[in-house]
């Protein structure tokens, strides 16, 4: 079966994942129907890689990604996948996109990289604009599968991690009592194969940690600007501050 998606095959594969992944085909993937071609060929290409991946008796595959449309797609035509929506307040966001502008990083944008020199508020604005566009989204991806999809807050994650593991053991059907010990236990988590993210990757492991700080020194300005901009969902999310 895997050798159906091998060579050329395989490179139309990723092209036609990363085409319907482009938030602009986002309302063409909301009126997509089951049983269009591009759709029946994209599902099956999906679960034939879940399905190569899955060796050694594994039966989870946890992928992340900041493109909505591709779960809108996996909740829609894929029966098997489950979609977790980590929400985080835009505040902390800024904070992280402020540090990447002022150390000389860029901000990336719709598959873009910017390297602004100057100017730095309007990318922190466009951020939030993106934040509340973004998890509007989320939310009209949701009513498509209720039942498979989870909302989690990174913060809930940092303070209450067992709880929150808890909730997605509950949620996605499988144990996870190793992990929910090992963060009793304070025992780091190992870090094997990535290809992007933040610097956090590089350490090697991680430890959660709630006492630890997060990075501060994002002016006061951007701080009320989120909390203008983002206030209907940031109250929808449950966020007070």
């Amino acid at each position: 079966r895997y050798e159906m998606i091998s060579g050329n095959a395989w490179d139309d594969a990723v092209r036609a994942s990363v085409k319907q992944a482009h938030i602009r085909n986002l309302l063409w993937t909301i009126m997509a129907k089951r049983g269009q071609k591009w759709v029946n060929n994209l599902a099956e290409i999906s679960e034939y890689i879940a399905e190569a991946v899955c060796l050694d008796g594994k039966c989870v595959i946890v992928d992340s990604s900041k493109e909505i449309t591709r779960a809108l797609f996996l909740l829609r035509f894929v029966p098997s996948s489950r979609v977790i929506h980590l929400v985080r307040h835009p505040a902390r966001i800024l904070e992280s996109n402020y540090h990447r502008l002022t150390i000389g990083h860029g901000f990336k944008f719709l598959r873009r990289r910017f390297q602004p020199k100057r100017f730095f508020w309007l990318f922190l604005l466009l951020s939030c604009v993106s934040w509340i566009i973004g998890n509007l989204f989320a939310e009209v991806t949701r009513r498509f599968g209720k039942e498979r999809f989870l909302r989690v807050r990174y913060e809930d994650i940092i303070f209450s991690p067992v709880q929150e593991m808890g909730r997605i053991e509950a949620f996605a059907g499988i144990n996870l009592c190793r992990v929910k010990e090992k963060i009793m236990r304070r025992e780091p988590f190992f870090m094997g194969h990535n290809i992007g993210g933040n610097q956090m990757r590089m350490a090697g492991s991680f430890v959660f940690d709630p006492n630890k700080s997060s990075r501060s020194g994002l002016p006061r300005r951007y701080r009320l600007m989120a909390k203008i901009i983002c206030w209907p969902l940031l109250r929808f999310y449950g966020y007070r501050e």
